[in-house]
C-alpha cells in the first residue's frame, strides 16, 4: 500500500488560523512546564488569552489589577493577559468580550466578579478579593448553570483571628464574634476552631438592619476580644464606626481579618497584602487556565500583621511589635503541623 503527502501551502491560510496555531503551541510549550513541576491531572488546554477584569471605583482593587497583570506578564507570559474596566461595560458587551478565542477570566472584587458572571459565559473564573461568604455563594449558583468558580477570599481566616488574640493575650479563655445572615453558615466552623484552641466562643446572630454596636455588651465583656467577620452588610463603614466607638468605651479590643479593618479602628488585622495575594494566586491560576485543572477557592498561606497605634495607646496596650506577632504565629501554625 502506498501513502502519499502533499506539502501544504501556509499562504492559503489566513492569519487568525496562523495566530490559533502559534497561540497553541506556546500554551503546549508552558503545559508541558507546569506538568514536570506537578503530577495534578489535567485537561484539554485552554484558549491562551486571558483577562483580569476589575471595577474603576475602588483603589484597592485597581492596584491588585495592576499588580496583577504584571505578575502575569512575568510569570504567564504564554497566557497572553490583557486589563478590563467593567464600570461601563453592558451584559451584551460582555458576551461579545468572552467570545471563542477567550480563555479563562480572572476578576478583581466582588462587583467585577458579579458582573463579568451576568454574562453566563462557560469559560471558568478566577476570583480574587472576595469575601468568602460571598465567593462561595456564587460558586454554588453558578455551577449549577455549569460555569466554574473559584479563587482566593479576600480575608484571613478565623483560626489566624483567633492566634492574632492568642499572641495579645495569653490568658485569653473567650473569643467573642457577631454574625450575619451570611455568615451563619459557618457557626460550626468558628465553634471547632474555639474549641480546638480551648476556647468559648460567645457569638450572636444580627439581622442586616441590627446595629453592630447595640449587641456587643451581649457577647463581650470589658477586656474581651471581639473577632471581626469579613461582612460589608454587617460591617459596613457606617456600623462599623458606631461599633469601634462602642468597643472604646467598653473597653473591648476589635480583631480585623483584613488590613482596612486596623484603619478603620480595629486594635489589630490579620491581612494579605496586595503583592502576596497576586504572586500567590499565579500557581493556581495556572493551574486553572492552562490545564483546566480545578481547585477549590481558598485562603492565602501568605500573611502579615499590623497594629493600630493609636488605639493601642488609647486602649493601654504596649509595645506590640507587628512583625514578632507574625512571627509568633507562623510558629505556632508549624508546632500545630508537626503534630
Amino acid at each position: 500500500m502506498r501513502f502519499c503527502c502533499r506539502q501544504i501551502d501556509i499562504t492559503r491560510y489566513n492569519f487568525t488560523l496562523l495566530r490559533a496555531i502559534i497561540g497553541w503551541l506556546a500554551m503546549h510549550t508552558l503545559a508541558v512546564a507546569d506538568s514536570q513541576q506537578s503530577p495534578a491531572t489535567t485537561s484539554p488546554l485552554l484558549s491562551p488569552k486571558v483577562t483580569v477584569f476589575y471595577q474603576r471605583n475602588n483603589s484597592q482593587d485597581e492596584k491588585l489589577a495592576d499588580v496583577m497583570l504584571t505578575q502575569l506578564q512575568q510569570k504567564l507570559p504564554a497566557l497572553q493577559a490583557e486589563l478590563a474596566e467593567t464600570s461601563n461595560m453592558s451584559r451584551n458587551q460582555l458576551e461579545q468580550f468572552l467570545g471563542s478565542e477567550h480563555g479563562c477570566s480572572i476578576t478583581v472584587g466582588s462587583i467585577a466578579t458579579q458582573k463579568v458572571l451576568s454574562a453566563r459565559s462557560k469559560k471558568s473564573i478566577f476570583a480574587i478579593k472576595v469575601p468568602r461568604h460571598k465567593l462561595d455563594q456564587l460558586k454554588r449558583i453558578y455551577q449549577r448553570l455549569g460555569i466554574f468558580v473559584t479563587g482566593l477570599y479576600e480575608e484571613q481566616p478565623f483560626a489566624r483571628q483567633v492566634l492574632l488574640a492568642e499572641s495579645l493575650s495569653s490568658d485569653l479563655e473567650v473569643i467573642s464574634i457577631l454574625l450575619g445572615q451570611s455568615d451563619k453558615y459557618y457557626l460550626a466552623d468558628y465553634q471547632r476552631i474555639a474549641q480546638q484552641y480551648e476556647m468559648e466562643l460567645a457569638f450572636q446572630l444580627l439581622r442586616p438592619t441590627d446595629p453592630p454596636e447595640k449587641y456587643l455588651k451581649n457577647v463581650a465583656e470589658s477586656g474581651g476580644w471581639l473577632a471581626l467577620t469579613n461582612n460589608d452588610e454587617l460591617f459596613q463603614s457606617s456600623k462599623l464606626a458606631g461599633l469601634v466607638l462602642a468597643a472604646y468605651y467598653q473597653k473591648v479590643n476589635l480583631l480585623g481579618n483584613k488590613l482596612e479593618d486596623s484603619k478603620s479602628g480595629a486594635l489589630a488585622s490579620i491581612y494579605t497584602s496586595i503583592n502576596s495575594l497576586a504572586n500567590e494566586a499565579i500557581p493556581d491560576i495556572r493551574a486553572l487556565c492552562v490545564t483546566n485543572t480545578r481547585r477549590p477557592p481558598r485562603y492565602a498561606k501568605n500573611f502579615s500583621v499590623e497594629i493600630n497605634q493609636h488605639i493601642a495607646d488609647n486602649t493601654n496596650v504596649r509595645n506590640l511589635d507587628a512583625g514578632k506577632i507574625t512571627k509568633q504565629i507562623q510558629e505556632i501554625e508549624s508546632q500545630n503541623k508537626l503534630k
